[in-house]
């Protein structure tokens, strides 16, 4: 132990024993107690939270690629923690054992809130412990409570972005198999969050007051379902659980989808699969309308504007669906014409073909966003994220 050297481990000069106890002599370090410094903040965010995860995975990361034998911290707790100028340092390594490769290591301790499953049932120990220890310090510095071991039954909590809510789960499973396999991966999906962190804020600024959008199919079949779905999915991976597709056509699709794949269940009447939350058209009289920040509609195809306008808000965002059928534009353009002497209107062209779409923007003498083949609209990869920051913009 004496030869570690991280600015985030105190100095251990000397390991000394006698007859019943080892004695660990280290530096002193002055600095204030994390549970202190977090009392002394207003708030907490969770940028804070996700930095000081990344400064502990640093740490921790060090102590596991120690060789030969790999060094578990095994106590992490916040008495076990000091801020030293906005930086962690870890602090009383008394627990901390080597693991040695072939033979079982086991642990011991207990601290009501931080202690994994596998030390309370004496089963053996492994980098994954540490692992699980993170998570609960993560879950006390945003939740401001010990972990109860129940993290799926906790209320949802909407500030707390997803990719986080999914790091703390995984970190913070039972079994020591199901978490990351090392504090690498832990590190690297830490980092994935709190660089999307901002995507939520861009959002809310680029929509500003809009609160309903609706997604316009110029004819049939020319994607506004898929359109639409792909859009709700892609704002709820943005940000837990603020959209929701309102199936504003008679087309039944929702329903239909979900007969034909069991994946998409409904939930007390809003139909969900990943990121996707929707609600099928419902008759006059049912109210399940959830509270969500935004509300996309799919008004299917809408050959005229007046079939549209008298249900939209000032204020509302209009999308507009156009395909290859080039013979149609000219009547699709003079609708899109009027809608934008009313509304905020984006036009998607979903034709894959490059002539056809450059043949397009020169019709349309205007910015026409292209979304390309959407194979499963349920999908939120790299691809459909930078389009619909692009459109939202």
């Amino acid at each position: 132990m004496t030869n570690l050297n991280h600015p985030g481990i105190v100095k251990i000069f000397d390991v000394e024993e006698d007859s019943e106890y080892f004695y660990i002599i280290e530096e002193v370090a002055y600095g204030t107690p994390i549970e202190e410094y977090c009392r002394q903040q207003a708030s907490f965010s969770e940028e804070n939270v996700l930095d000081f995860g990344l400064q502990l995975c640093d740490i921790l990361e060090y102590l596991h690629l120690q060789r030969p034998n790999p060094i578990v911290y095994l106590d992490l707790k916040p008495e076990h923690l000091i801020i030293i100028k906005d930086r962690i340092k870890l602090i009383d390594y008394g627990q901390a054992k080597r693991l040695i490769k072939g033979r079982d290591v086991y642990a011991n301790q207990c601290t009501e809130g931080f202690t994994p499953p596998e030390i309370i049932s004496g089963s053996p120990i492994s980098e994954r412990t540490d692992i699980y220890e993170l998570g609960c310090v993560l879950y006390y510095l945003y939740y401001k409570e010990y972990y109860s071991g129940e993290f799926h039954k906790k209320p949802v909590n909407e500030n707390l972005s997803r990719l986080t809510q999914k790091l703390l789960c995984k970190m913070l499973k039972k079994e020591p198999e199901k978490r990351f396999a090392s504090m690498g991966e832990v590190k690297k999906e830490i980092a994935k969050a709190k660089s999307r962190l901002g995507e939520g804020q861009n959002l809310d600024r680029h929509l500003k007051k809009v609160k309903n959008i609706y997604v316009l199919g110029s004819a049939k079949r020319v994607g506004a379902t898929w359109v639409s779905i792909s859009l709700v999915s892609y704002l709820n991976s943005v940000k837990f659980n603020n959209a929701v597709y309102i199936e504003d056509n008679t087309s039944d699709f929702i329903r239909k989808l979900a007969a034909a794949d069991v994946r998409l269940q409904d939930r007390q009447g809003i139909y969900r699969l990943c990121n996707f939350q929707g609600m099928p058209r419902y008759e006059e009289g049912v109210d399940i309308m959830p509270q969500k920040d935004y509300y996309i509609y799919d008004a299917g195809n809408v050959s005229s504007i007046t079939q549209i306008t008298d249900r939209i808000e000032d204020e509302a965002l209009i999308l507009v669906v156009i395909d290859g059928s080039y013979w149609e534009w000219q009547e699709q353009l003079n609708n899109i014409r009027a809608l934008e002497t009313l509304y905020t209107v984006r036009v998607i062209f979903n034709c894959e073909n490059k002539k056809l779409k450059d043949e397009f923007d020169k019709t349309f003498c205007g910015k026409a966003y292209s979304l390309g083949r959407i194979d499963n609209p349920f999908l939120v990869n790299r691809r459909i994220r930078s389009f619909w920051e692009q459109v939202l913009k």
